[in-house]
């Protein structure tokens, strides 16, 4: 009987152990732990200046060092771990006041469920927040964050000038709570993605094999004279926060650019020793020159006019264009009715994919709605709290049964 009452207890306690591990995706930590030291322990090389570089000599001459000591006021830890591979990270900056513009992206990713018998690729975005000075902002940031679980905020003000540490947060976030992603995309909110094409794209550059030394996907801008002193925004700023040269190295413009982690990585580490300054575009050219990192050719995938008449085209699919500007020259002050616009456009395109699905921040445990919206903690606290109380209840059951067994061995004793 004491052997039956124990065996009664091992059962559920493993069966809810295993799904408190596939909750937290516990099974999946040995390798994004691994993942995590590989990039932390990758050593990265800064070459000299090359002979036809238009850097500065200024930025290859001094040996600074820039730290990032930012905390984290809002985050997403466990954004990554519940797979064990991410195909995609998406990392959005954003400002506090475009609530509309990130819902619309929201509704750009969402994908159909995966498919039982395809394979799924995972994808995973968030936005990049700074911080308000005014708590009503303040809070409002904190229930979207709360409802959507995709925002992570650091606590440097929200300016202009702290665009640049959007972008070190981005990196840093990666290399710390995503290690297992293998592209990482970097845009603002202003921009749109066909994520089926750009999958695909990402798909072709990884079969290549050597996909650690280049920029998987760049608008590729620079080699000329360097006119950010006419730019309204920039005339106020104290000269010690702008690019010093007279010329521009080539870089990547900052609507958005995707590259293989170890990339992201590499500029991450860079950084530490390279302290940033406005433009930030012009900031990670230098970074890139450095790193002997080379800027593929991808103007025709970015789409800057006539976007809404390029989007609905029906020969759109067959075209190269695949990521919309939407705040550029016409677009200006109505970005929202374009970016609206330019989704239905998208959709009406969208297929389903042959032999893979593209599943963006979904449970990979294929749990509900209400369990899917809630963080792994909170998910972890509410299984404790059932193991405890079917434990209970299982060591009462069981002695009652065994009240019932004695008390059954009593009357078949008196019995003549």
């Amino acid at each position: 009987m004491k052997q039956l009452k124990l065996n009664l207890l091992y059962i559920p306690v493993v069966l809810l152990l295993v799904v408190l591990q596939n909750a937290l995706g516990m099974d999946n930590m040995p390798y994004i732990l691994q993942r995590r030291k590989m990039l932390t322990e990758m050593k990265v090389n800064l070459y000299p200046q090359p002979k036809r570089s238009k850097v500065d000599k200024y930025y290859y001459s001094h040996n600074l060092t820039n730290n990032h000591n930012y905390s984290i006021i809002l985050n997403e830890p466990s954004l990554c771990t519940g797979n064990r591979n991410v195909f995609l990270l998406i990392l959005i900056r954003t400002h506090f006041s475009h609530s509309q513009w990130r819902d619309i992206i929201r509704e750009m990713l969402k994908r159909e469920s995966p498919m039982p018998h395809r394979k799924s690729l995972i994808v995973k975005y968030a936005f990049i927040f700074a911080k308000s000075n005014d708590p009503h902002i303040e809070n409002l940031v904190r229930n979207e964050s709360q409802h959507h679980r995709d925002i992570i905020q650091e606590d440097f003000p929200e300016t202009y000038l702290n665009l640049i540490k959007k972008v070190v947060t981005a990196w840093k976030w990666t290399v710390t709570f995503c290690p297992n992603a293998d592209y990482v995309m970097i845009t603002n909110d202003e921009v749109l993605i066909d994520i089926e094409k750009v999958i695909y794209y990402l798909l072709q550059d990884h079969s290549m094999g050597q996909y650690d030394d280049h920029f998987a996907i760049c608008y590729p801008v620079g080699n000329a004279p360097a006119n950010h002193r006419r730019v309204p925004s920039f005339k106020n700023m104290r000269p010690d926060y702008l690019y010093k040269g007279k010329y521009y190295p080539p870089y990547c413009h900052g609507w958005g650019y995707a590259a293989h982690i170890k990339v992201i990585n590499k500029l991450y580490k860079a950084s530490f020793t390279n302290p940033p300054f406005m433009p930030t575009d012009v900031w990670i050219g230098v970074l890139a020159e450095k790193l002997r990192l080379k800027l593929t050719n991808n103007n025709r995938q970015y789409v800057l006019a006539n976007i809404e008449r390029y989007f609905e085209d029906p020969l759109y699919p067959i075209r190269p264009g695949m990521i919309a500007v939407t705040d550029e020259k016409a677009n200006k002050h109505h970005e929202y009715a374009v970016m609206k616009r330019v989704i239905k456009s998208m959709r009406r395109h969208w297929s389903t994919m042959r032999n893979i699905t593209i599943q963006v921040n979904g449970d990979p445990s294929g749990m509900p709605g209400f369990f899917s919206s809630l963080p792994s903690y909170y998910i972890a606290i509410c299984i404790l709290c059932f193991l405890v109380v079917f434990i209970l209840a299982m060591i009462i059951i069981t002695q009652l049964f065994n009240q019932y067994c004695f008390r059954k061995a009593l009357i078949k004793k008196r019995k003549p």
